[in-house]
């Protein structure tokens, strides 16, 4: 049991896994775990030792089977990326509200995700369709360290009071399914408190805050003119796609496979590469290459895309 609590030890360091994590993988909760491994657990540690071995031999497997597979591209501050980044440098030189909208799929949570990464006290709440006021205040108590309970408007005093004067950045990813009670809840701790408010969401967002700008015409008067980024641009393409592949295929190639949509770009590069492996053709075969690029995306149902 030792050299498995070694194992599990190096396990998390090498992969900088959280022991919460590991446990919700195990089925078990976090407290268990850690008696584990301190040697201090008075329940079945005979379970707990099958339940880690059987962890760390799929993980290992996994990895193993991983090796030389791309499962993403490595970030690049593509145009989408610029776009956010003005978007919050406005907000925090006005103490504003800013709107930042772009179609589904070109890298908006990605940016976000990166900048939450430089930005440690950046307050990033992600938002999901059917989400409520009341939630909305407790994920942004929640993502800013603040363990709140209590009605709305006990999570708002509590929330105003102490965010303000501290000058942090509030960003909320996928805006659009934010009910306009949570944005003019939004709108109201920006006054209250001076921090920047950056709402970033498909265009259908600015298009919500202007149907109701007669009910709500104190949110909507708050929000200046959107920061639009609409797709990827050819150059932004072409930085993605060489952070794991080396070819001679023409940007506009992959531009005109995914559309400009980041998502799409993914998908038709690591299916690409997959095929063309599965056939016997390198990146560096060209003519050939390009035929299963075109099959690919055809597959995909991209095909609206391709010139």
């Amino acid at each position: 049991m030792a050299n498995l609590r070694k194992q599990l030890e190096a396990h998390l360091s090498d992969h900088g896994f959280s022991q919460e994590g590991v446990a919700k993988a195990l089925g078990i909760t976090g407290a268990v775990l850690s008696g584990w491994r301190r040697g201090t657990y008075k329940g079945d540690n005979g379970r707990i030792d099958a339940l880690v071995e059987a962890y760390l031999s799929r993980a290992a497997s996994i990895a193993k089977k991983s090796e030389g597979v791309y499962k993403d591209f490595d970030f690049v501050e593509t145009s989408v990326y610029d776009k956010i980044v003005k978007g919050i440098e406005l907000a925090e030189i006005r103490g504003s509200i800013r709107v930042v909208t772009g179609d589904s799929g070109v890298g908006k949570t990605t940016a976000l995700k990166r900048l939450k990464e430089q930005n440690e006290s950046m307050i990033l709440l992600q938002a999901y369709p059917g989400i409520r006021k009341n939630r909305v205040l407790a994920k942004l108590a929640k993502e800013a360290g603040f363990s709140l309970r209590g009605s709305f408007d006990d999570l708002f005093e509590e929330l105003t009071e102490r965010l303000e004067g501290s000058g942090r950045l509030i960003a909320v990813d996928e805006a659009e399914h934010l009910p306009i009670e949570a944005v003019d809840a939004i709108r109201r701790l920006n006054d209250f408190t001076g921090c920047p408010v950056v709402l970033v969401g498909l265009p259908v967002f600015y298009d919500m805050l202007r149907g109701h700008q007669h009910d709500y015409a104190y949110v909507y008067n708050r929000i200046s003119i959107p920061i639009r980024s609409e797709r990827l641009l050819k150059e932004d393409v072409a930085r993605m796609v060489a952070t794991i592949l080396r070819s001679d295929v023409d940007a506009e190639v992959w531009l005109s496979a995914c559309g400009g949509i980041g998502r799409d770009l993914r998908e038709v590069v690591l299916e690409s590469i997959r095929v063309a492996g599965v056939n016997g053709i390198t990146p560096d075969d060209t003519e050939k290459f390009l035929k299963v690029i075109r099959r690919v995306t055809k597959e995909l149902s991209r095909t609206a895309n391709m010139r």
